[in-house]
């Protein structure tokens, strides 16, 4: 191995099997690049002699899947709890263990979503590079939960007791979020520059990681008269974002209070929003399932969007479903 220095900061190279690498030590100190550059040395040799395998470390394969550009949601805490790991030696009960421990006292649905699948999908990353073998792993069991869901009435009486407590962007979130079944992360995150109130639109963009990696979708929401009207009368706008809550928690704290000081049976936002959004549609007023996944944004099989879903006419029916008229059929 030759270290070297440049602008104060040494560098090494060494070369295995006719590859010649370079990188730097990213230190000043003469002895800790050393042992930076020999270690990366006998990584790299090991791999020759072994197989990628043998050198992955979970914190590797991480790195490769962010610099794929995949999504990095729950990714610090496996990076805490399984970084120097060799990947190879991350075993299904291992998997299962690690989510017990890191989320003691949440739900299997959250062990799945924050540990599970986002764990396999770094290790599986990886194997699709040729560096490791993939993992399989059994999701914890779950069951299925029966929600309330948001009416109008419940909406209407919410935002009436907003706008009572000072809190007019609020009001108007919960008419958002019911009226176009966005979630509460898309409403929050939502800008000046992505609504249109002469148009009467909203552009809300999802991001889910599955099989394929990370994919970005967005879809146009239909705002409804009331939503515009009521987003129109803002005394004072937030420079960036529509609703003008920069902190979830801040969100969730005035949600709560508005609740308790209305007297209202409690509803989460998406109980509220989303999940009201698609009882609404579906349940009260009969709208297939294929359609109301298109207005809301679900994720359902191509083909049955393609040849059922017609989107076209989602704007008419989303305004006569919102305000208080039967849907056709």
């Amino acid at each position: 191995m030759r270290l070297y220095k440049r602008n104060g900061i040494y560098h090494y190279a060494f070369t295995i099997d006719g590859q010649r690498y370079r990188k730097s030590a990213e230190t000043s100190d003469k002895r800790l690049a050393e042992d930076i550059g020999h270690a990366h040395e006998a990584k790299i040799r090991r791999a020759a002699v072994h197989g990628p395998e043998a050198v992955l470390t979970f914190a590797d394969a991480l790195a490769l899947y962010v610099d794929e550009g995949r999504d990095t949601r729950f990714l610090a805490p496996l990076l805490d709890h399984f970084g120097k790991t060799l990947v190879a030696r991350i075993t299904p009960p291992m998997l299962r263990d690690a989510a017990v421990r890191l989320y003691p006292k949440a739900a299997a649905a959250t062990r799945n979503r924050q540990v599970i699948t986002p764990t396999r999908a770094v290790i599986n990353a990886a194997a699709e590079r040729g560096l490791c073998p993939p993992i399989r792993c059994k999701l914890f069991k779950t069951t299925r939960v029966k929600r309330p869901a948001g009416t109008r009435e419940w909406i209407e009486a919410f935002a009436a007791a907003a706008r009572d407590d000072g809190k007019p962007e609020l009001a108007a979130c919960a008419l958002f979020i019911f009226t176009t079944g966005a979630r509460i992360g898309q409403a929050l995150t939502l800008t000046w520059n992505e609504i249109s109130l002469a148009d009467g639109t909203a552009i809300l963009t999802t991001r889910k990681t599955g099989a394929g990696g990370p994919e970005a979708r967005q879809r146009t929401a239909s705002l409804v008269p009331a939503l515009v009207a009521a987003i129109a009368s803002f005394d004072q706008r937030h420079p960036r974002l529509v609703f003008g809550y920069a902190g979830r928690q801040t969100f969730f704290n005035h949600w709560d209070r508005v609740i308790k000081r209305a007297g209202l049976v409690r509803l989460t936002s998406h109980e509220a929003g989303r999940h009201g959004f698609g009882t609404e549609l579906v349940v009260r007023n009969n709208v297939d399932v294929v359609t109301a996944a298109e207005l809301g944004g679900w994720q359902s099989p191509r083909m049955l969007l393609d040849v059922y879903a017609h989107p076209e006419e989602g704007r008419a029916l989303i305004m006569d479903i919102f305000a208080g008229k039967k849907a056709k059929g």
